[in-house]
């Protein structure tokens, strides 16, 4: 291998590292929209997944509320599994990831909504 096609390669190669490295690290990570369908109308909400020193935080907007943002609770992703806790508003939301969307249930007061999201 000459000089020249040595460097080629080691440029390549720090191309595609840093490449990966802007990439998020968790399929979760990012923006997801949907809709619930409840007797008082529909809700859209807005889940902003983040990573923070490798743990997963989120929080949620409610555009019914005037895009107010409420803070969520414990986030658990196990494989494709995501438990989502909302204290504040005693929301659970339970889904799996396919994807670009996460199907699932929204639970709150004792009530339990099918509840899609999709990346945005």
């Amino acid at each position: 291998m000459n000089c020249m096609s040595g460097k080629h390669a080691l440029l390549t190669f720090c191309f595609l590292l840093s490449a990966c490295a802007t990439l998020p690290q968790n399929k979760l990570v990012g923006d997801w929209e949907g809709e619930v369908q409840t007797p008082l109308g529909d809700v859209e909400l807005i889940f902003h997944f983040r990573e923070l020193n490798d743990d997963l935080e989120c929080s949620v907007e409610s555009k019914f509320q005037g895009g107010v943002t409420i803070p969520c609770g414990e986030v658990k992703l196990d494989e494709d599994r995501l438990i989502v806790t909302v204290p504040a508003i005693r929301g659970r939301y339970r889904g799996v990831i396919e994807g670009d969307r996460i199907e699932g249930q929204w639970s709150q007061a004792g009530a339990s909504f099918d509840f899609n999201l999709e990346r945005i």
